[in-house]
């Protein structure tokens, strides 16, 4: 058996493309003859990595200790700064690298983790003698600590009930407590499970777990237990009440954004009340977010958009026969619903920090959905049903705005018990999904890679031989989807393997900002030695906000656009995403930095102009985004490096090809190729490569690559303008 190379502290594609350890190989087979998730033994070492056969997606055991747990999916876990996720385990609270899966033991013993401090990155944990619910009768203390570990400081105590979440300031603490007690659970919980819930039918015989549920449920909201939800101050202690109510209230939550917006719920079986709640500090009375149309209809398990505004939540029309990931604002208005098929239907949802994605965690065949074949992870990408010919009725803004999701499985869940709920959270970088399962026997905590393992990175590479990289945007990244792919995944093909290793890490939605500032830049230029090259194309999303959204914007929040331009202005902000102090700098600037980079590690950098849109003024392509395309041109041209002009390569093409045909290779929108999208503009790169002075990749490339004829320049007859010298 061979072995692969893995690089071991950026735990990314290159890492993915490079060698896996043996023990990772084993791991990898011992899945494929199993099925998708390697099988559990009594004794034997949960395995520590392997791709999923039935999905192709890398998944990673993150914790050493059995019954290691992630937190709830909307408590805050992971640190600003991305480099840890914080779990509990039966020997107290630890924070995980994530690169490198080394766990820190930060607090031992039976303290209860509570979330991650947006602002400070500190670990807010719980010290009670009781259960740490909102019917606790006994004091709960506070404490702070950090990642890296230290004495714990109390920074508030209250006399009974438990705190659900801290603003984003970090300012206040949010909490509540009921009047007096109530056992809500039956008995002592399975350490595999989330909770013991029992109950008997009418004939007597006992209910399944999840039909015990709703019974217990049912008990307590009917219970009509006075309640008071309130705020501590961390600066003077004070505790004060904003909210009092006999339902039952739970979920507490404060915006990440916002720091006096509160979401909560009101708890219980949720085809019997109105669940999901906001309101302001401040505000005498919550809002009810969603209000239901229909009997039976069903909302809840809410969680904040990344904007800090918007509210999303599981929406059922009617309970467990139709299914939506639904959206809204705090006072319920500018609603959005995107229908997911029964099998897709999920515990709960996430966002991805960059907006763009989300996340499910599936479920079994008791849950709500019944689903025949639920136990997946997934991916989900919403995309709105588009008025046609842009007509709509003059109060479309009242009405709900509907969309569909493309959904992809993400990891096979079939040996996982849905007692415990996997809960899934992402990573900062948005490219890992972290989740906790019991799939080998006891809880532990994984992650999956959203990306999936190509065929191109599965290929062990030959350290002999010089490596390709490609560095950019969902344009070039890989995908594999049918209505979806980049150039970057198909361009392996027009080499020989025996001379050249193609390594694509395009990442989908980075500006070539974000593609530094996140990581990746970091991890491509580790790999790079001498003698290899590195294709440079950005553009498309260094357009955005450089912090927040304008006015009025639908946009998501995605603080990752660049200074227009290629001057070396400046401008501070603190990123309303990572809560870190940040000097965002021009277009130019970022593309110089990379060119420098690689420069120093004595290879080759490649400046590539943007990927040509699907757009035509009648029977003439447009050449668009002239900006970005003259200002990579400068760059080239100012630090002496060659230069692709892949606008007008592509352009071109499409123009000689006709707006029937390249309509073909774009299902999803104007912008993202599909599979043969991405195989004609992979040419169209190799075309550009071809014609660079002393062609330095033509001995590289296979039959299929040497077929591309050289560019030709465009001359008078290109559909782009020419760049200004």
């Amino acid at each position: 058996m061979s072995t692969r190379l893995r690089i071991v502290p950026v735990l990314g594609r290159v890492a993915t493309c490079l060698l896996v350890a043996s023990l990772a190989l084993v791991s990898h087979a011992h899945a494929q003859a199993q099925g998708s998730t390697p099988a559990r033994s009594a004794s034997a070492e949960p395995p520590v990595e392997w791709i999923d056969p039935d999905t192709g997606h890398r998944v990673i055991r993150l914790s050493t200790e059995p019954g290691t747990r992630s937190l709830y999916f909307h408590q805050n876990s992971v640190t600003p700064d991305g480099r840890f996720v914080v779990v509990s385990s039966p020997g107290g609270i630890s924070a995980i690298e994530i690169a490198t899966r080394k766990t820190r033991l930060l607090v031992p013993g039976k303290d209860t983790p509570l979330f991650v401090g947006r602002k400070s990155g500190l670990v807010y944990f719980a010290r009670t003698e009781g259960a740490g619910v909102s019917e606790q009768q006994t004091p709960t203390r506070v404490f702070t600590v950090s990642v890296e570990g230290g004495k714990p400081r109390e920074v508030a105590k209250i006399a009974r009930g438990m705190i659900g979440s801290v603003n984003a300031d970090e300012t206040l603490l949010l909490g509540v407590f009921a009047e007096r007690d109530f056992a809500l659970e039956t008995g002592p919980r399975d350490s595999r499970f989330d909770a013991n819930y029992a109950a008997r039918g009418a004939d007597g015989k006992p209910l399944t777990f999840a039909d015990a549920k709703e019974v217990r449920l049912k008990a307590r909201a009917e219970a009509k237990i006075p309640m008071e939800m309130f705020t501590v101050d961390l600066k003077t202690g004070a505790q004060h009440t904003i909210h009092r109510s006999t339902d039952w209230l739970n979920h507490l939550q404060f915006s990440p954004l916002d720091r006096t917006l509160i979401m909560f719920c009101h708890e219980g079986p949720w085809h019997g009340l109105d669940r999901v709640w906001s309101m302001h500090i401040g505000e005498q009375e919550p809002h009810l977010v969603h209000r239901r149309t229909m009997n039976m209809e069903i909302a809840g398990h809410e969680f904040f958009d990344v904007n800090g505004h918007s509210l999303w939540y599981d929406l059922q029309t009617p309970r467990g026969e139709d299914f939506w990931l639904a959206k809204s604002e705090p006072d319920g208005t500018q609603r959005q619903w995107y229908h997911l098929e029964r099998n897709q239907w999920s515990v709960h949802y996430n966002m991805a920090p960059d907006g763009s994605f989300f996340a499910g965690d599936g479920g079994d065949a008791e849950m709500v959905a019944k689903a025949s074949d639920g136990k997946w992870l997934y991916l989900f990408w919403p995309q709105p049903i588009a008025d046609i010919a842009g007509i709509s009725v003059p109060n479309a803004n009242e009405l709900v705005r509907p969309g569909r999701i493309r959904a992809e499985r993400l990891v096979n869940m079939r040996a996982h018990d849905y007692r415990m709920e996997p809960n899934v959270i992402f990573t900062r970088d948005s490219r890992w999904v972290i989740f906790r399962s019991n799939m080998h026997g006891a809880a532990h905590v994984y992650m999956a890679e959203v990306a999936k393992a190509s065929t191109t990175t599965n290929v062990p590479l030959d350290p002999k031989l010089p490596t390709l990289f490609v560095a950019g945007d969902s344009t070039a990244a890989t995908v594999s989807m049918d209505d979806q792919q980049g150039w970057g995944a198909d361009l392996s093909a027009y080499f020989d393997p025996k001379k050249l290793n193609v390594v694509n890490l395009a990442r989908g939605g980075r500006s070539s900002r974000t593609f530094i500032t996140q990581g990746d830049w970091a991890e491509l230029i580790a790999a790079v030695k001498p003698g290899d090259f590195v294709l440079v194309q950005f553009g498309h999303n260094d357009a955005g906000g450089l912090n927040e959204e304008p006015p009025g914007s639908t946009r998501p929040l995605r603080a990752r656009g660049t200074i227009p331009g290629v001057g070396e202005e400046t401008q501070e902000i603190d990123n309303v995403l990572t809560h870190q102090h940040e000097v965002v700098h021009t277009f130019g600037w970022y593309l110089r930095k990379m060119i420098a980079d690689v420069q120093a590690k004595r290879a080759t950098p490649i400046l590539l102009s943007l990927t040509a849109r699907n757009a035509w003024n009648g029977e003439k392509v447009e050449c668009t985004s002239a900006g970005y395309r003259q200002w990579t041109a400068d760059v080239a041209r100012s630090r002496q490096v060659a230069f692709i002009d892949v606008t007008r390569i592509i352009s071109d093409r499409y123009q000689q090809l006709g707006a029937d045909v390249v309509k073909t290779f774009f299902s999803k929108d104007a912008l993202h190729t599909n599979l043969a999208g991405a195989d004609s503009n992979a040419a169209s790169v190799v075309a550009g490569l071809r014609a660079l002075r002393g062609s330095p990749l033509d001995q590289a490339l296979s039959a299929k690559g040497r077929a591309v004829a050289v560019d030709s320049g465009g001359g008078g007859d290109s559909s782009c303008g020419r760049l200004v010298d």
